[in-house]
């Protein structure tokens, strides 16, 4: 398997050339699967690096409130 600078997806300068997909919906409507089965065809056959990062994972279950001290259960 050819990695993606092999196969010439370098920039100029010979940095990798990078890409962002954000995918918006409404909840429940599938676009964590779809992530993960994107990542994984991209990685099996374009030898591509994937990371797949969801919100829920970036924003904590408890968000501090407005002066900061207390954090409230969403």
């Amino acid at each position: 398997m050819k990695t993606a600078a092999a196969r010439g997806a370098t920039r100029r300068d010979g940095q990798p050339k990078l890409g962002l997909c954000v995918l918006c919906g409404l909840p429940a409507a599938g676009k964590s699967t779809f992530a993960r089965a994107l990542a994984l065809r991209l990685r099996r056959e374009r030898g591509w690096a994937v990371g797949v990062l969801s919100y829920d994972d970036v924003l904590p279950l408890a968000l501090p409130d407005c002066d900061g001290t207390q954090p409230r259960i969403r």
